[in-house]
């Protein structure tokens, strides 16, 4: 079965969006910059003009939605969940998704780990593709250097050699008479096909057994690793059926607002922060066209305040990585883990942010530490402790005040290495207020698909305040 990309017609940018669920406790996050992030790849999708955007809503929920903008133009990203099965719904409207056009990118892990095999398997097999509960690669091979972590796999339909996967699930076709067809095989013995692709009804589904591949790593690791990013652009590009070839420099005609260090646009998408934008030059209608203030989504690793400016930062909770009993002492021996405590997100302004998630085995801390001119202030939401000094507030906000939906953000670091996701914190969220600059916690909040919430309004409001006040 051709796939070829050379058939294809250039992408036009905008005319398409991705959009990765990450309503299912998912192990990996999208604009998570950390080592385990997907952070690259979300990037990769906006350089080329496809907005991206998580889902924290119901997953049939979050198709109704597609379905105004096409599914032919809808991308969905599921990815590894932790023992969170879909329900009949979700099944039911992923498979119709497919069937009236959409497009649908599944990645697997190996021997069915957090039980997500068995959870992907009820979509993708109905369609054609089946993922199996084994591993392939070499994974028993005694570690040396970050390089042994590493398998070799190879595309022909891609003519790809040297694809770079950790351990990936195998896959198999359920029914030898319908359209999947073959797209990366492990080298070895056993060209085990561990990454498929097919047709069904107007929409196509591609499935890869492996999800460390897609890691922002360190280059020896992850998405630019080997030719693993011109196999995640080929995927999209077959998904698509459109060759990426234009690259968007993003521009907006809102001056408040910086695009380039922003993960997310002011854009429709469900991540976009249209909605917000539109309610808060309802109540500023200056706001546009004001150069004193910097709104920043989702920052990028590299963003810094600057001097001058007044800044508002809409943030998530990143996690670390430190030593694991799982792979994080492996990761850490080979030289892959920084172990430092501290993400910096503004050191010309001496600012630095630390959401920190700990657990003991028996019981679980979220702790946020703000050091803002070499002074802390430390929150911690379990003991509901509230700390301020004349430099700046820390504000603690109730769960039940932000949560018209599960807060996906708590994400609990079990000896470093994400296991284990609770929705049931007491406190969820945090924000920074000074005079220069307000950091808010929950980026998700101002999304295009929380606009109906009370914690959408509020923060507009709370906003709104600071840029007319000074204060909250």
């Amino acid at each position: 079965m051709s796939c070829s990309q050379k058939q294809y017609q250039d992408y036009i940018p905008n005319t398409a969006q991705c959009i990765y669920d990450e309503s299912h406790n998912n192990s990996w996050r999208f604009f998570d910059h950390g080592y385990c992030g997907y952070s690259t790849i979300a990037q990769f999708l906006k350089n080329y003009g496809i907005p991206p955007s998580i889902t924290i809503k119901h997953l049939d929920e979050c198709i109704q939605q597609c379905y105004r903008s096409g599914y032919t133009n809808t991308l969905l990203i599921l990815s590894v969940a932790k023992y969170q099965q879909f329900d009949s719904g979700e099944v039911d409207a992923l498979c119709n998704f497919v069937k009236k056009g959409g497009l649908l990118f599944v990645i697997a892990e190996h021997e069915n780990m957090y039980n997500s095999a068995q959870f992907l398997n009820a979509v993708t097999t109905k369609l054609g593709i089946q993922i199996n509960n084994d591993a392939a690669g070499n994974g028993s091979t005694p570690l040396q250097s970050i390089d042994n972590l590493n398998n070799s796999a190879y595309s022909k339909v891609f003519t790809l050699k040297n694809v770079l996967h950790m351990l990936a699930a195998s896959l198999s076709r359920m029914n030898k008479t319908n359209s999947s067809f073959e797209i990366l095989l492990c080298d070895g013995t056993t060209d085990k096909v561990i990454a498929a692709g097919c047709i069904y009804g107007k929409g196509r589904m591609l499935v890869v057994g492996d999800s460390e591949m897609f890691w922002n790593g360190d280059g020896k690791v992850g998405i630019n690793a080997g030719d693993n990013r011109a196999f995640f652009k080929s995927c999209v590009e077959w998904l698509l059926k459109k060759r990426l070839n234009k690259i968007v420099h993003h521009t907006t005609n809102v001056r408040c607002f910086d695009p380039e260090n922003s993960m997310v646009q002011i854009d429709n998408s469900c991540s976009g922060i249209q909605c917000f934008m539109d309610a808060l030059k309802e109540k500023i209608p200056s706001i546009t066209t004001d150069s004193n203030i910097t709104i920043v989504v989702h920052p990028q690793p590299q963003f810094t305040v600057k001097e001058g400016k007044r800044t508002i930062v809409f943030i998530e909770p990143y996690q670390n990585l430190m030593s694991s009993t799982v792979w994080g002492n492996q990761l850490l021996k080979a030289g892959a883990v920084n172990p430092s405590v501290y993400v910096s997100f503004a050191k010309s302004a001496k600012i630095q942010i630390l959401p920190a998630f700990i657990t003991n085995g028996d019981s679980n801390y979220y702790m946020v530490t703000i050091a803002h001119d070499k002074n802390s202030l430390v929150f911690n939401s379990l003991a509901a402790l509230l700390s301020h000094r004349s430099d700046g507030m820390l504000f603690k906000i109730p769960s039940a005040f932000w949560g018209e939906v599960a807060h996906p953000g708590l994400e609990v670091i079990n000896d470093g290495i994400p296991m284990y996701q609770s929705s049931d914190y007491t406190d969820a969220g945090y924000m920074y207020a000074d005079s220069k600059l307000l950091i808010v916690g929950d980026a998700d909040a101002i999304a295009n698909q929380n606009n109906n919430t009370q914690t959408f309004s509020a923060i507009v409001t709370m906003v709104t305040n600071w840029i007319q006040k000074g204060s909250l």
